[in-house]
């Protein structure tokens, strides 16, 4: 598993799935004392509830993700 390296004030991060199997129980953390952290569309709008893939975290919970191989999880984290 990779990321990309922007998380400031609210941007999202992508995480992605490099090598080709499924990816379970992939625990994210950020440096740095995160807020809320909700999973984004590749337009980086959050996904309602109750659709595929809507995930959120609220400050403090672990961000435990499953990832399919080579799947791509956009996420954006707030500040704490």
């Amino acid at each position: 598993m990779a990321s990309t390296p922007r998380v400031w004030r609210g941007d999202p991060t992508g995480l992605y799935e490099a090598r080709g199997g499924r990816a379970t129980g992939v625990r994210a953390s950020f440096g740095f004392e995160g807020g809320a952290v909700v999973r984004t569309d590749l337009l980086e709008r959050a996904i309602a509830a109750g659709e595929l893939g809507a995930d959120s975290w609220q400050a403090g919970e672990d961000v435990i993700l499953t990832l399919r191989p080579f799947e791509l999880v956009t996420l954006r984290i707030t500040r704490g």
